[in-house]
């Protein structure tokens, strides 16, 4: 994970300078990060009257991406390094960033080099003009499909039940966040995180760019299917109410298939027609536990993760750091 910061300083009888801070998640790392240095360094010598630093957040890395961050410090101290203790999470990463990072504004941005650094300008002249949350909205159809129908199906439930209206929110890597808004989302302490809707939920004025997404600069993705489900699950279970709202319209259509099917049957039986209806009863029966013990599933999932938040347990634990790293909000 990687952080760059810009800070703002009053230059004597000039514009002030701005500094702005972009967080990027790095997870086994080490093929993409020289390509994605020269990236961002080639995005710092475009915008002179922008002051950046660099702060890599390495995600409990188990290849050489945390010595290949010390080279890099070594050569340039405005690249500078956070590393956890294991493996929490991109989001959880994300939150490490915000918590040891100081500036006007933050980018956050993929490792891989799939987002482009060079709309990190467009970005910048955004929030400059008064935007506070800039959100990066790339072409889903470019990820191929079927991943591309799933992000759709994704996008569009969160838009619809999981962030306020009007929200503006597109894609989940690649975003800045105004100091306002980051104030606010360090105050947001979710185990079970994920940190588009949370700054959706935030609010101020936000503003989207479009941008191709492209394909990783080295190295293999993390987002393995199975990932992108759990995903798909934390995003549906923990920022919207459709599991809820899907039961109790499913108990609605139980109650109603089940005097439908009653009718009849009390009919043929009174009438002698022979009808059997014990089987009648067993597949009612069996729909009717089939939805409950679904329900069950549902209720397990909302009563685990109240059970995480309550424990309180430590959302990230930093080992070490590389640099001049900013210590924790207290």
């Amino acid at each position: 994970m990687k952080l760059l910061v810009m800070t703002m300083k009053k230059e004597p009888g000039g514009e002030s300078t701005r500094n702005v801070a972009v967080i990027v998640p790095a997870y086994n790392e080490e093929t993409t990060l020289q390509e994605c240095r020269r990236a961002l360094a080639d995005v710092f010598s475009s915008m002179p009257d922008v002051s950046f630093s660099v702060l890599f957040v390495d995600d409990g890395s188990t290849d050489g991406t945390w010595e290949k961050l010390a080279g890099l410090n070594a050569a340039d101290e405005r690249f500078r390094a956070l590393r956890l203790s294991r493996n929490f999470g991109p989001h959880a990463a994300i939150a490490a960033g915000f918590d040891r990072a100081r500036a006007d504004a933050y980018v956050v941005i993929s490792c891989d080099l799939q987002d482009p650094p060079e709309k990190i300008p467009e970005m910048i002249s955004r929030w400059k003009a008064g935007a506070e949350l800039v959100f990066g909205r790339r072409r889903l159809a470019s990820d191929g499909f079927p991943r591309s129908l799933m992000n759709r199906i994704f996008y569009s439930i969160l838009n619809k039940h999981g962030v306020p209206p009007g929200t503006k929110f597109a894609t989940e890597s690649f975003y800045l966040v105004d100091e306002a808004a980051a104030k606010v989302f360090r105050k947001m302490t979710e185990r079970n995180r994920m940190t588009f809707p949370l700054l959706a939920h935030a609010g101020f004025r936000q503003e989207t760019i479009g941008y191709e997404r492209r394909p990783r600069a080295a190295g293999e993705t993390g987002w393995r299917p199975a990932r992108l489900r759990r995903a798909f699950l934390d995003a549906v279970v923990g920022y919207t109410r459709l599991p809820a709202r899907i039961m109790f319209a499913a108990s609605l259509l139980t109650f109603a298939a089940s005097v439908a099917s009653a009718i009849p049957a009390f009919e043929r039986m009174f009438s002698s027609r022979g009808f059997s209806e014990w089987l009648l009863v067993v597949s009612v029966l069996c729909f009717l536990f089939s939805l409950q013990f679904s329900f069950m599933g549902l209720t397990a999932l909302y009563l685990g993760r109240i059970y995480s938040e309550a424990a309180g347990r430590p959302l990230f634990v930093v080992r070490e750091t590389i640099g001049d790293v900013e210590p924790p909000e207290e």
